[in-house]
């Protein structure tokens, strides 16, 4: 992982903003972003405590009603991570993606920045390959369902950005929903979430417990 993030910081460096020229951009006005207020290397903060304030539905997330697992993070801190014992029976992984990496790493590495979104297919790629951290990992084997949502919540108090990686894989006759959601507190602080969330449909075999 510090290879590819090594890669992406090269990339970067080498690669302009888009701007309205770019076809996949006209229609976009990035004009408003104050990227250099964005915030990409800070201390580690205290998740529990960003909690203090938050919205109900980041304390729904929480507990855990109405879903068969939630991941939570608050100011880039895990603060929750369940599933359902029943579906960790069956093989479904549903982890925030630093957990994901150590235990699962053989499920990841192969595609993690390599296939859909690359840190060569732009510059907001390229930002995101060089400073991720936190996100979400779901894996649902085949012919499994989850029959409640599973559920990503972010929440933002103290930091200025977010830079979740997310990676769903669903094996044929697999059967999910998944709700990603974000929330900041509101001041007069921009804040700036530069997420990637990919799915896969695939046949994967881990090695890992």
């Amino acid at each position: 992982m510090r290879d590819r993030r090594r890669d992406a910081c090269h990339v970067l460096l080498d690669t302009p903003l888009p701007t309205r020229n770019d076809e996949a951009w006209r229609r976009t006005d990035i004009g408003a972003l104050m990227l250099d207020e964005v915030e990409v290397i800070v201390p580690q903060a205290d998740g529990e405590a960003a909690l203090k304030g938050a919205p109900r539905s980041i304390k729904e997330a929480i507990s855990g009603r109405g879903a068969s697992g939630a991941v939570v993070s608050a100011d880039g801190q895990v603060v929750a991570s369940l599933l359902d014992k029943s579906l960790a029976r069956k093989g479904v992984i549903f982890t925030d993606m630093e957990t994901a990496l150590k235990k699962h790493g053989d499920l990841l590495e192969p595609i993690f920045m390599t296939q859909i979104v690359k840190p060569n297919d732009g510059y907001f790629a390229a930002l995101h390959g060089s400073f991720w951290q936190g996100g979400t990992f779901m894996y649902v084997p085949r012919g499994v369902e989850v029959p409640l949502p599973l559920r990503a919540a972010t929440w933002l108090k103290q930091r200025h950005a977010s830079f979740p990686h997310t990676i769903i894989v669903m094996e044929p006759g697999s059967r999910a929903v998944f709700i990603d959601e974000y929330e900041s507190h509101t001041d007069d602080r921009r804040r700036s979430a530069t997420a990637r969330s990919r799915s896969l449909s695939a046949t994967m075999r881990s090695s890992t417990t």
